[in-house]
């Protein structure tokens, strides 16, 4: 059995010798062949519902069958007959995870007569900067696919805890390969092409192959539908073991035995619970316990909106001529009447495949180009669509801070250059050699703009738009300086409506 807690998710089906034909009788069981058999005792052995016969010639008592199978049907929600009944037979034969759903002894963080549904695997990141790379490709998605996939993947976790996820091309916490059959870490790992083993992933440490994540390069890897492996869906659940995490019994719970698809993936509170349990809340982020019917709510009218007092994490002009702002995975569109009627939306309802949580956003007029940074990572949409080849990672070595913010600029002597700004200082970067061109302070060039900003943008107005925390500069680029007045809040301008309505 200890080989069977090294390999954290295997998605498996086996087949031998079954229980079936002592509990519900010799009679009432279809006699079918060996390869047809279902080995339930295997099953529940390796799943944790029964202790292991690792000596010849010793068997398990039928009381411990029948509990065992109680066990496995109260986690897993079905009746509790004891007795391997159709629903029973079929649940076990699901596709899968293949780490152990009772987890014996493994947990120093977890209190096993916690009535929490779900588990945790003992260990955990002592640090809240998770690198990761892949190492290899899938065949059947293209680069930038798979990299928008995983991002998404280790998003729903980053969400809701104050963990965050970087690309690296050095040594990773979190490496992600596609292999077949056996790949390096042991026969009893190796994947079984089509239909069988999915991926499986390692718990936290300091061994090379913790927090490993591992997928079957026989598979039918897919980006949306049901028709095959959602690798969105698989990598989540694969990251949430390479964080920590065990199994739950609450059945939608991501983190269930299961696997199964959703056209929208979201962590349910039980998830929540879980990696929070581990690494806190997002500091950031209020999290609601979801309910099991969303009512509808409106904002009353004259009540002020809770976004008239929300920061953005980016704002920018976009490709129609509107203003937009980016908070979390929602997008607010703006013109001179504030807020337009419909919004905010998702941000992927208007550039499909956009992350959340964007770090950087800035518009190309000249090339109908909108940028979106976020970690390593860049999105390129021509209008609003996603151009070929991204997302792609951008070398940012010689970066002198993180970008907080991007801008597009012209004047007189500088045409279309991509600025990006950090907390003391800006450069010039262009994105086709991905290079640096020049490097400025930014309280020396923008005088009257202050560091760490969050957004940046010229308006068709002609001025230059500051944004940090809820206010906002209006600066004059002919004059080179803020105008009077500055800084003022920025909902009352931009979204106007019941956040107010002053002119910007």
């Amino acid at each position: 059995m200890w080989r069977l807690l090294s390999a954290l998710c295997m998605i498996s089906v086996a087949y031998g010798a079954s229980l079936g034909e002592a509990l519900l009788g010799r009679d009432s069981f279809p006699i079918r062949s060996a390869d047809e058999l279902f080995d339930s005792a295997e099953f529940l052995e390796k799943y944790g519902y029964l202790r292991s016969t690792d000596k010849q010639g010793v068997s398990h008592s039928e009381f411990e069958i029948l509990q065992s199978i109680r066990d496995f049907q109260k986690f897993n929600g079905l009746v509790e007959t004891g007795f391997l009944d159709q629903d029973t037979l079929d649940k076990m034969k699901a596709p899968r995870c293949g780490f152990p759903d009772i987890i014996r002894n493994t947990s120093k963080l977890f209190d096993p007569n916690s009535p929490l549904s779900f588990t945790t695997l003992g260990t955990k990141w002592n640090k809240n900067v998770i690198t990761w790379k892949p190492v290899s490709y899938t065949r059947q998605l293209s680069g930038s696919e798979q990299l928008a996939a995983i991002q998404k993947a280790l998003d729903h976790w980053a969400e809701v805890t104050p963990l965050e996820f970087k690309y690296t091309q050095g040594v990773a916490d979190i490496e992600i390969k596609f292999a077949y059959g056996e790949h390096g870490d042991g026969a009893f790992n190796g994947f079984d092409g089509r239909g069988g083993v999915l991926a499986h992933a390692f718990r936290p440490g300091d061994q090379p192959l913790n927090g490993d994540a591992h997928f079957d390069e026989g598979e039918k890897w897919t980006l949306q539908g049901d028709d095959g492996s959602n690798l969105e869906i698989v990598a989540a659940h694969e990251f949430g073991h390479a964080l920590g995490l065990g199994h739950s019994q609450i059945n939608p719970a991501l983190m269930a035995p299961y696997y199964k698809y959703s056209p929208k993936l979201k962590l349910e509170y039980d998830d929540i619970r879980a990696i929070q349990f581990l690494y806190g809340a997002n500091p950031r982020v209020r999290t609601n316990p979801p309910t099991t019917t969303q009512p509808t709510t409106t904002t009353p009218r004259g009540e002020r909106p809770d976004y008239c007092d929300m920061k953005m994490d980016a704002i920018d002009l976009g490709p129609d001529g509107a203003v937009y702002g980016y908070r979390r995975n929602k997008i607010y569109k703006m013109n001179e009447n504030g807020l337009v009627s419909g919004f905010p939306k998702l941000i992927t309802s208007v550039f499909p495949g956009a992350p959340s949580r964007i770090r950087a956003v800035t518009y190309s007029p000249s090339a109908r180009q909108t940028y979106m940074f976020k970690g390593s990572m860049l999105w390129r949409y021509t209008y609003f669509k996603l151009d070929a080849g991204y997302p792609k990672i951008i070398d940012m070595t010689n970066f002198p801070e993180k970008p907080h913010a991007a801008m597009w600029y012209s004047d007189n002597y500088i045409q279309n250059a991509l600025f990006l700004f950090g907390h003391r200082y800006f450069w010039q970067w262009d994105p086709q050699r991905e290079i640096i061109v020049r490097t400025m302070n930014i309280n020396q060039f923008w005088t009257g703009v202050p560091d760490s900003l969050e957004a940046a943008f010229k308006h068709s107005d002609g001025y230059i738009y500051f944004f940090k925390g809820l206010k906002y500069r209006k600066f004059n680029p002919n004059k080179r300086y803020v105008e009077d007045g500055y800084p003022k809040t920025y909902s009352a301008a931009w979204f106007k409506n019941r956040c107010g309505n002053e002119p910007r």
